[in-house]
């Protein structure tokens, strides 16, 4: 599996919204529950620990990131998690002009990431032969 089509993918299909960790509001952000689920449909495949995986390969790329960068990505409903665009900003102080920006950002971002998750590949090879 391609990790470039993969984060494409899950950064079309995740709706962030806002969340509250610790009393504190996040705007734009999504769980990482939510994380695992949509890499799980994306993946096509039941196993949350391989969701987890390859979710976790997107955030050693700095795809996505905790909202404290406090750890990678976990599937729990209570860990909060958004796509690298916001550079680190509090999202109350990025205005609309930025925040089209920043979208466009994600899509920039998505090709930036790369590798291939082997264990979802049979044969990444042009020398390969299945035997």
């Amino acid at each position: 599996a391609l990790l470039s089509h993969i984060a494409r993918e899950i950064y079309r299909r995740l709706q962030t919204g806002t969340l509250v960790k610790n009393g504190i509001v996040y705007h734009d952000v999504f769980s990482g529950k939510e994380a695992t689920d949509c890499m799980a449909v994306i993946l096509n495949h039941k196993n949350r620990n391989l969701a987890l995986l390859v979710g976790r390969a997107l955030d050693s790329q700095g795809f996505i990131n905790e909202v404290n960068y406090e750890h990678r990505l976990r599937d729990s409903p209570g860990a909060l998690y958004r796509f690298r665009s916001h550079h680190g900003l509090p999202v109350e102080m990025i205005d609309e002009e930025q925040r089209i920006k920043t979208k466009d950002d994600v899509l920039m971002d998505t090709k930036r990431v790369n590798g291939i998750f082997t264990v979802l590949t049979e044969c990444y090879s042009p020398t390969c032969t299945r035997g």
